[in-house]
């Protein structure tokens, strides 16, 4: 079977990010770049051995020897290129989140369907073996049920990198890209969102979205999400972080090092790590997860699922149904009001 073809569409952090794999991967070769900046494309294709590069994405999948067409660019063009792509019969991975409102995401996957090619939405987490090893213990019942999983983050400088990222109509802001691997890997784990509540915000002179919000997504299962994002404080500042599950049984660490206690656990074997469940009483233990590189796998999984003609591994429902979460807190911050589903769900893929 022959070597894929892709064209990488975006060459900045991302765009190298899935570059530096493509080098690894079985059955494909990153061969194009493509970037608004002619210097990034030009350095991308430089640094990866790639056989050209181009300022406009319409050059690069009107190539025929383009088989799959890797969308990193900015989520304000995702539909635009994937749609583009689509119709031009190439297959396509685009970055999370897959769009900024749910029409849109829809969009692409008609466009997909009716092309008969694959569409994947890069939510790595899924091919995170940590957080697989969370998903694998909870639905076990090792905490028993229902759980609360509580993610804090409240950082600057680093995230997002970029201001286009806490623009309304570009980025739309850290709960639309960054806690969207939150929202759908907490439906991956419990199944469809019943309803949200939410407050939002906006520190930053400089953002149009909010760039700050607490919510609580309540789950069918009974199981809760409590997310508490911001990308709003000065440069160099940092809040404290949290990423646990708690539930009648006991509390999960996603992380050893996420208690000063957790130091005296014998660490895990070389190339392992350890997700930690407290249960009080019944005692302190480490489940072993090995470690892996997500971006990797998921690109591979993605590759093989077009060579062999499999199903997307993550298809747009995905995408659209995480999106749909993210909206509905969206609007509940700004209206005050706890929003209802059925929160674009169906079938969790």
């Amino acid at each position: 079977m022959k070597e894929l073809r892709v064209a990488i569409v975006g060459s900045g952090r991302m765009g190298k990010a899935h570059a530096e794999r493509y080098v690894k991967v079985r059955g494909a070769k990153a061969v194009v770049a493509v970037d608004i900046i002619p210097e990034r494309a030009k350095a991308l294709k430089e640094a990866y051995d790639m056989e050209a590069w181009y300022e406009d994405y319409r050059e690069a999948i009107g190539r025929a020897d383009i088989d799959i067409v890797d969308v990193c660019a900015p989520t304000y063009v995702h539909e635009e290129i994937a749609v583009a792509a689509a119709e031009a019969g190439k297959h396509v991975l685009c970055e999370k989140p897959m769009s900024l409102h749910v029409p849109e995401a829809r969009r692409m996957q008609e466009a997909a369907d009716r092309a008969g090619v694959l569409l994947m939405i890069a939510l790595c987490r899924r091919f995170d073996n940590c957080w697989m090893k969370v998903k694998e213990l909870i639905q076990s019942g090792v905490l028993g049920r229902p759980v609360v999983w509580r993610s804090v983050v409240a950082v600057r400088g680093g995230a997002p990198p970029l201001s286009w990222f806490v623009q309304k109509d570009q980025g739309g802001g850290p709960i639309v890209d960054g806690a969207i691997h939150n929202l759908d890997f907490a439906r991956y784990m419990f199944g469809e969102a019943e309803r949200v509540a939410a407050c939002t915000m906006t520190f930053r002179e400089d953002a149009t979205a909010a760039d700050t919000g607490s919510a609580l997504v309540r789950f069918v299962s009974g199981d809760d999400l409590v997310l508490s994002w911001s990308w709003g404080l000065p440069h160099g500042a940092r809040g404290a972080s949290v990423n646990d599950i708690i539930g009648p049984k006991g509390a999960l660490y996603f992380s050893r090092d996420a208690r000063p206690d957790f130091a005296s656990l014998p660490p895990p074997d070389k190339g392992w790590g350890s997700v930690v469940v407290d249960a009080g009483e019944a005692g302190i233990q480490q489940y072993p997860y090995k470690l892996n590189d997500m971006y990797l796998d998921e690109i591979q999984a993605f590759v093989d699922a077009v060579r062999e003609g499999r199903p997307s591994p993550i298809g747009g429902q995905a995408g659209i149904a995480s999106l749909a979460i993210a909206e509905a807190i969206l609007e509940a911050g700004e209206s005050g009001a706890t929003v209802y589903g059925p929160l674009e769900g169906g079938t969790v893929g």
